[in-house]
């Protein structure tokens, strides 16, 4: 008995030490009035003079925490400035945490007056005012309505430091945005640099918001390609508005570059005269200022990647491709299965047969020349349709120049109730 009094009692005593030991782990340094170095202090592998700052406040424990102190508060760390900064905003003090390799793991930061900072080799430049709290590569951003924020990459080489591939962020409301590092990002492997998450903002000239009646926030990735859009999101540049599906292979790149883009399932690439498409699960409208089409005042022209609820969810649309040429008459090539809605007339696009339904009204539709290609040969149909802007479709040979004084098929039809409606058979 008496030995396991003994053994209880060393145990606590143990114990106690060990709390006190882990209470006097965290030792704080003050930096006031005059600038100095303390990267000795961040750790073992970091130089003196590559942390430095005036008016912090470093806490060392378990993690390194530098707190602004003052409205004139600076921090250096490797090159990387950190100024202009609100000691304390919203009742929480200005701070951020280091790990021993010298990294930014936790910042809260609230900018006194334009400023840029650097998270993670990328430079965000912000208007006074814009908090920004940071986690292991996830930042969110809160600014006011038409704040810019600007981003770009810090690239160091034997010139010294510089920072390219700006892009422009403009919020559209007074919503928070995500910055989400690359590796943080579960298709990074496709994806690769970094995604913005929110609502209703514009990113360079592309306008971003999630997709009406499906959600409420919207996801974008910027690689070098371009930009992908993420599910349930719509984006609208070039006066045309793409809309993406509710699966991640929905995702959607918009591209100006023609080349090296065979990693995506789904693309579109804008060119000067010709716009081309390819894919499953996205949608294409085109408003009146886009440069492919001329769309008339309260007209439409919407092309609609179709479900195929026969097969499994990962099937859930049929593939499709799409080829729009300016010309005086658009040249329009789509394969696989699609839908194209003008005006009050809808045409499917289903392994080259095409279908049309007249949902009657005065509405005009734009005239379009219509080709239609195999998806698995490449190979054309032997007839075009053309589609006049009076709802009217004529069927002439592949070689025959563009006439809309043809033989024009009534409205019999073969029913084929596949998008909510019956559809005129045309083979």
């Amino acid at each position: 008995m008496k030995f396991n009094i003994i053994f209880v009692l060393s145990f606590v005593l143990l114990l106690l030490f060990v709390n006190l030991i882990n209470s006097q782990e965290e030792v704080t340094y003050e930096f006031n009035d005059t600038e100095e170095n303390f990267g000795s202090l961040i750790g073992e592998g970091i130089e003196n003079n590559q942390v430095f700052g005036k008016n912090v406040l470093l806490k060392k424990g378990e993690t390194n925490e530098i707190i602004f102190t003052r409205g004139d508060s600076y921090l250096n760390i490797d090159g990387n400035l950190f100024e202009n900064i609100e000691s304390s905003a919203g009742g929480a003090n200005a701070f951020l945490k280091l790990n021993e390799e010298g990294e930014i793991t936790n910042a809260d930061l609230t900018a006194s007056d334009d400023a840029s900072f650097v998270f993670d080799e990328r430079k965000i430049e912000v208007k006074k005012g814009t908090r920004m709290i940071y986690n292991n590569g996830f930042l969110n951003v809160w600014g006011q309505e038409s704040d810019e924020i600007k981003l770009s990459d810090k690239v160091v080489n034997n010139d010294g430091v510089s920072f390219e591939n700006e892009h422009k962020i403009t919020l559209l409301n007074n919503d928070r945005i995500s910055i989400i590092d690359g590796k943080n990002v579960i298709y990074n492997s496709v994806y690769g640099e970094y995604k913005i998450h929110g609502n209703n903002f514009k990113l360079d000239d592309l306008t971003i918001s999630g997709n009406p009646g499906f959600s409420n926030e919207a996801d974008v990735f910027i690689v070098k390609e371009g930009y992908v859009l993420g599910q349930l999101t719509v984006g609208l540049k070039d006066g045309i508005s793409f809309s993406t599906g509710s699966l991640a292979e929905n995702n959607l790149l918009i591209s100006e570059s023609g080349g090296g883009l065979d990693k995506y399932n789904n693309l579109v690439v804008l060119g000067d005269k010709t716009l081309k498409a390819e894919g499953r699960g996205f949608d294409m409208t085109f408003l009146e200022d886009n440069p492919y089409v001329e769309i008339e005042e309260g007209d439409n022209f919407r092309i609609k990647s179709i479900r195929d609820l026969n097969v499994g969810l990962r099937s859930y649309y049929n593939d499709f491709s799409l080829e729009l040429e300016n010309r005086k008459v658009p040249r329009m090539i789509l394969g696989g299965t699609a839908a194209v809605t003008q005006g009050k007339k809808s045409i499917l696009i289903e392994n080259e047969r095409v279908y049309s339904s007249n949902f009657g009204g005065d509405y005009m539709t734009i005239p379009v020349e219509l080709l239609v290609k195999d998806l698995n040969t490449d190979k054309y149909s032997d007839k075009k349709y053309l589609i006049s802007n009076s709802n009217e479709i004529s069927v002439v040979p592949f070689e025959q120049e563009t006439d809309f004084i043809d033989e024009r098929y009534a409205d019999s039809f073969t029913g084929l109730r596949n998008l909510a409606g019956v559809f005129y058979l045309f083979d």
